[in-house]
């Protein structure tokens, strides 16, 4: 994908977004915004595009919660709700178009805290172990693969902070 292709996807996704929150409506407005259809082959990769901003917006805020976490000592589910109502500040008719337009459904809360990952202190201040939340707490070590998700997360995010200058 080419810079200017970008930029248009980002314009639309845009004007997408302020189409649905001035309106308050929940079918995407595919034939509404101009280029839409130029710029996406389908009301469906539009969607896809809108799932794809709400996720890079969660994790960003995701981190942010998490540091700010391990000061206060919020728990995982505290630190993804916050995550979750501050994409919803930051765009209210995102999760919204998300919910009523994705075929697969929009994530539960529930599932979105147990993404959540905290860095717990080891004992005796040892090397920080990476844990994971379900539903009903804390269940352990994530493990290497964790790991190694949460890198390519991080250098997405350093991909994304990069082409935004």
């Amino acid at each position: 994908m080419s810079w200017d292709e970008y930029h248009r996807k980002v314009a639309v996704i845009d004007a997408v977004l302020d189409r649905a929150a001035g309106t308050g409506q929940v079918a995407v407005p595919y034939a509404d915004v101009p280029g839409a259809s130029t710029v996406f082959a389908s009301e469906s990769d539009l969607v896809s595009a809108l799932e794809a901003k709400w996720s890079v917006l969660y994790r960003g805020f995701l981190e942010q919660e998490a540091f700010e976490g391990e000061c206060t000592g919020a728990s995982p589910v505290e630190i993804a709700r916050s995550a979750w109502d501050r994409v919803d500040a930051v765009q209210p008719a995102l999760r919204r178009l998300i919910d009523h337009n994705s075929p697969r459904g929009g994530p539960a809360l529930a599932c979105a805290a147990g993404d959540v990952r905290i860095e717990a202190a080891g004992a005796g201040g040892g090397p920080s172990q990476p844990w994971r939340t379900n539903v009903v707490g804390v269940s352990g070590p994530s493990g290497v693969g964790a790991e190694v998700g949460a890198l390519m997360v991080l250098l997405f995010f350093a991909f994304v902070l990069w082409s935004l200058y």
